[in-house]
């Protein structure tokens, strides 16, 4: 049996039931294992509110892969031009144009609920479309979905030195550092 894998969806489609195959790194919508009403009489959500910041100067593929929950399998779809990104994820895609450009990222992430399937459903009685299994198009069943949004903002600035820039990366980092702290206090 397979162990359980989390994959970040980067703006691509992903529901309860739906299949995956981790060696292409794709979903395969429409295929599921059981049907809806199955899989919607066996679904709970937990309400999780959480959201958290990150600020940062570093412009390396390793920093942004890290400030968005990237594994190394899937930097490596990236970078491989097999994973087409989406939403926040096209920060990936966004680099600096000159050595003499300073920039600073902020990146906001929020949590909301999480929706699972409960596993009651799991018996093999209760398994509607079992050609699934012989296909051999997936590997895993998408179980469960964290629903929230991750933000980033891209302050760049043009310099005349790339000591200038070091400054001005130094002074915005602080800054945007300082934005959760003013919005905890003004609500």
């Amino acid at each position: 049996m397979e162990e359980q894998i989390i994959v970040p969806c980067l703006g691509r489609p992903m529901t309860l039931g739906m299949l995956y195959d981790c060696r292409s790194d794709t979903s395969i919508p429409g295929v599921t294992l059981w049907d809806n009403n199955t899989l919607s009489n066996n679904t709970s959500i937990q309400h999780s509110e959480f959201s958290d910041f990150n600020v940062t100067a570093d412009d390396s593929i390793e920093n942004k892969a890290h400030l968005l929950n990237i594994k190394a399998g899937l930097k490596l779809s990236f970078i491989g031009g097999l994973v087409k990104v989406e939403g926040a994820a096209k920060y990936l895609d966004n680099n600096r144009s000159s050595a003499n450009q300073a920039r600073v990222v902020f990146k906001y992430s929020c949590k909301s609920s999480i929706e699972k399937l409960t596993m009651d459903h799991l018996n093999t009685d209760n398994i509607r479309y079992r050609d699934v299994f012989n296909n051999g198009i997936a590997t895993h069943v998408v179980t469960a979905i964290e629903y929230g949004a991750d933000a980033i903002f891209v302050f760049d600035r043009k310099e005349s030195s790339s000591e200038s820039c070091r400054k001005v990366e130094g002074k915005l980092e602080v800054s945007l550092a300082k934005i959760p702290a003013m919005s905890k206090t003004d609500a």
